[in-house]
């Protein structure tokens, strides 16, 4: 029987088999089967199935001897360039060329031609602000010129100074002679609506007033005092101007002292046009160096409502 299964795989003994094979094929090798060897009585596959590779370590824990090891920094980036230094000293330029011409120079600003808008021109005696007050500079010579006639008859005329108010100067810029009548030593204005109806159409404020004394000198009669009284309550910056072209001087600019002036005729009882006063200073100058007054060459606009 072990004849009759001797061709089987694993049945008999291994080495008859071989013994036989090489007698049948003398000097030919030993041929192994390429692929695995499969034991067909237990079914079994004798391959040796690779040996998994061991799963990789995990990271070693951070010990706090490892901590403590000082690493070397990186390296810190480039800093852009710093600009130049901007010096204090004014630089010093290149000499100009012989044959090039310098450009003009603007014309110098006067102080008294860039009156401050937060400085005060002057202050009253109490000590209160007073803000610039321009005139141009030919009024006294236009109105001496519209009161000609009533002069030449020994009558006062009356004008009235209007303008506005900006950059916080007051700008005289109309002079309207209202309707009136007047004497040697008063002037009384009439039609008054026509000459505020003027006012308020234009937009003018009222600075003060103007008048003629045609046969007296110049200063502030008592009716004067009262009647511009008027005006500096209403405006601390209202002047009244006199024109005595028979006299010298010939021209004043002038407000009322406050105090003494301003509160004392405020609170006069006394009846009558002219009547006597405290001997105080009730009025002073203006357009001095100590004025808030000042005289500018500038043209402005004469309306006569007299018709």
């Amino acid at each position: 029987m072990q004849d009759a299964l001797r061709g089987i795989a694993g049945i008999g003994s291994t080495k008859t088999l071989v013994e036989e094979e090489n007698r049948q094929s003398p000097g030919a090798q030993t041929q192994y089967p390429a692929s695995a060897f499969y034991n067909q009585s237990d079914s079994f596959n004798y391959v040796k199935t690779p040996t998994p590779s061991a799963p990789p370590l995990p990271p070693k824990p951070i010990t706090a001897e490892y901590e403590n090891i000082v690493r070397p920094s990186p390296a810190p980036p480039a800093l852009p360039p710093l600009p130049p230094k901007i010096r204090d000293e004014p630089q010093i330029e290149a000499p100009r060329k012989t044959n090039e011409s310098a450009p003009k120079l603007p014309p110098k600003i006067l102080k008294q031609e860039r009156e401050i808008e937060s400085e005060a021109a002057s202050t009253t005696e109490g000590g209160m602000p007073l803000r610039y007050l321009y005139l141009p500079q030919s009024l006294q010579e236009d109105f001496l010129r519209i009161a000609q006639t009533n002069t030449s008859k020994n009558i006062e005329t009356c004008g009235i100074l209007c303008g506005s108010l900006k950059s916080n100067i007051l700008r005289v810029t109309t002079m309207i002679i209202p309707r009136q009548s007047g004497t040697p030593d008063s002037c009384t204005t009439e039609n008054e609506e026509e000459l505020f109806e003027y006012q308020d159409k234009h937009e003018l404020l009222t600075f003060g007033w103007v008048h003629t004394h045609p046969s007296q000198s110049c200063f502030l009669s008592s009716l004067d005092l009262h009647t511009h009284c008027s005006y500096q309550i209403m405006l601390p910056e209202a002047v009244a101007i006199v024109c005595a072209p028979k006299h010298d001087p010939s021209y004043g600019i002038f407000r009322l002292t406050d105090p003494p002036g301003l509160p004392l005729i405020m609170n006069c009882k006394a009846e009558g046009a002219f009547h006597p006063h405290p001997d105080e200073p009730i009025y002073t100058d203006t357009h001095n160096d100590t004025g808030h007054v000042r005289i500018r060459d500038y043209a402005y606009e004469i309306v006569d409502l007299r018709g």
